[in-house]
């Protein structure tokens, strides 16, 4: 298995599309920083107000790519029938099958942690970020996010081996979250709960805020990114056993498929 997994590393660092689309995905919301910082609020744009306005959008794109990177490293093969070499040269198929599994959730949670997190560096090294909202709560929201996008993960993996295509996959993530997060047509939105991983996703990053005005009729925000303890045991627990589901049911139907 380790030779297959050091395989897969090395054909990722060829694959031109996945690096295309993950340097799109983190321009699109390195511009969005600066129109916003300069239309919106004259460029006083603080990681605060980003992340309270717009912190799911944050998290669809590092998603859609997500979707990228699991076709190619788990569909890519059976389209040049790499994977029935494999098994003739005798690799088992567990081999076969986590050799792939372990690299793209490996470099996906990576890859995620860096397309939500180098926005929100760059956001507060131009605008700072902001005095009424603690940076510990903000991280340890961000952190347990985590745990759904390996569920999420997981799921992606477990369809990729039933499609067998990469570009279906592609397309099917890619449409699922356009319209779920960035047209607004609300599937996912106001639904928080840990029940699925986009829904975890959405109350992760969707915390509490408050205006009340001045004397002078001067607006002032309060946050509340607070979590309660069953709010953070309920996003790890249900995502580990729900990745670990899916990772299990991926490995029972290419167990016995013909892989035709």
């Amino acid at each position: 298995m380790k030779n297959i997994i050091k395989s897969q590393l090395y054909q990722l660092r060829k694959e031109r599309l996945v690096w295309i689309v993950f340097i799109g995905f983190l321009i699109i919301p390195m511009s969005n920083i600066f129109l916003e910082g300069e239309m919106v609020l004259m460029g006083d744009y603080p990681t605060q107000v980003m992340l309270s306005e717009m912190g799911m959008l944050f998290t669809i794109f590092p998603l859609m790519f997500l979707f990228t990177l699991v076709g190619i490293m788990c569909c890519g093969d059976f389209m040049d029938k790499t994977s029935n070499y494999e098994l003739m040269t005798g690799h088992k198929r567990a081999e076969v099958y986590f050799g792939r599994v372990i690299p793209c959730i490996i470099v996906g949670l990576i890859c995620f942690t860096v397309l939500v997190s180098v926005p929100i560096i760059v956001n507060t090294a131009m605008h700072g970020w902001g005095t009424k909202l603690d940076v510990g709560e903000i991280v340890l929201r961000y952190t347990l996010m985590i745990f759904p996008i390996f569920r999420i993960l997981c799921t992606a993996i477990f369809a990729a081996f039933i499609i067998k295509n990469p570009y279906i996959l592609m397309a099917l993530g890619y449409v699922t979250f356009a319209i779920g997060g960035i047209s607004g047509s609300g599937m996912f939105e106001e639904r928080m709960s840990p029940v699925l991983g986009m829904t975890n996703l959405n109350m992760l990053s969707t915390f509490e805020s408050w205006a009340t005005y001045g004397i002078e009729d001067d607006m002032n925000y309060i946050y509340d990114a607070s979590l309660t303890a069953g709010q953070i045991a309920s996003t790890i627990i249900v995502s580990l056993a729900a990745g670990a589901v899916f990772i299990y049911l991926g490995y029972v139907f290419f167990h016995t498929d013909d892989l035709n």
